[in-house]
């Protein structure tokens, strides 16, 4: 997969903002046992129109929209953020949240 270098979806599957293929940064949300089957999403993908920004300030965004999002506050151990990009689990950042 190329790099995206504009605001957009060039796959198709982008219909909500964010896209497994063409966002650049994937958030995998390691659940605590026990909540490993309560319908919590366990990977985000970035807003494909902020690609163009700095790595870090994607990151921040998604953790500022991760604790907006309360059923995820006793269920979570570690945020750990992939360069999409790269489709090889490159870790950017490893968060504790407990």
């Amino acid at each position: 997969m190329q790099q995206q270098s504009n605001n957009k979806c060039k796959c198709g599957n982008g219909g909500n903002g964010t896209c497994k293929n063409c966002s650049k940064i994937r958030m995998a949300i390691m659940l605590k046992n026990g909540y490993k089957n309560k319908g919590l999403a366990k990977t985000w993908y970035s807003f494909y129109k902020k690609n163009n920004q700095p790595e870090q300030k994607i990151i921040n965004g998604m953790i500022d929209r991760f604790k907006n999002r309360p059923e995820y506050t006793n269920a979570v151990n570690k945020l750990v953020f992939y360069d999409n990009y790269s489709k090889s689990n490159v870790i950017i950042q490893s968060l504790k949240v407990c």
